[in-house]
């Protein structure tokens, strides 16, 4: 038992770790299907912001219950907003995240992301933020969920397109 720090496993820790495996999947495809200019780009594309918003994240019945120490230190490593928020909170009472978008979008994968991917994905994720698509999709994302990480991502991420933060004005007007 010397290697092991505890005896049990920790949901939580494997929920992020789903979260994160499927994620990075998902920018690795999306890296290789812009380089090769590949015709399987925009459904990627699509299903990488649906991924990202948790669109398709079925719902907590019961409340999870990680280790405090896992969830303290995981939740102090975001960026937070000036209000204190980030996509690292936590929920497990509903969702996974208290902020329906991937805390992934700050890695360096995503960053390095060719051009011909991050363009179209930042304009899907701010069609879906600012409320402009409204489709079924989307449905599970209120519109204090998408103003909310509208904000955080605005206030913590500085390599956001420039319309995301002249649009932010507008997007608050929206249903």
């Amino acid at each position: 038992m010397a290697l092991y720090p505890a005896p049990t496993s920790d949901v939580v820790a494997l929920m992020v770790l789903n979260h994160q495996v499927q994620m990075h999947n998902l920018i690795t495809r999306l890296g290789y299907e812009a380089r090769l200019n590949r015709p399987e780009l925009p459904a990627t594309i699509e299903s990488a912001v649906r991924y990202m918003l948790f669109a398709d994240e079925p719902r907590l019945r019961d409340r999870v219950a990680g280790t405090a120490p896992f969830r303290a230190e995981f939740e102090a490593r975001g960026p937070k907003d000036s209000q204190g928020r980030s996509l690292r909170q936590m929920d497990l009472e509903r969702r996974l995240f208290r902020y329906p978008c991937s805390f992934l979008i700050y890695s360096d994968s995503f960053e390095a992301l060719p051009a011909a991917a991050k363009e179209p994905l930042y304009k899907r994720l701010w069609e879906v933020l600012s409320g402009q698509d409204q489709s079924p999709a989307y449905q599970s994302l209120t519109a204090a969920d998408r103003r909310a990480v509208l904000e955080i991502l605005v206030e913590t991420k500085p390599s956001l397109p420039d319309y995301f933060r002249s649009g932010l004005a507008m997007a608050a007007k929206l249903p």
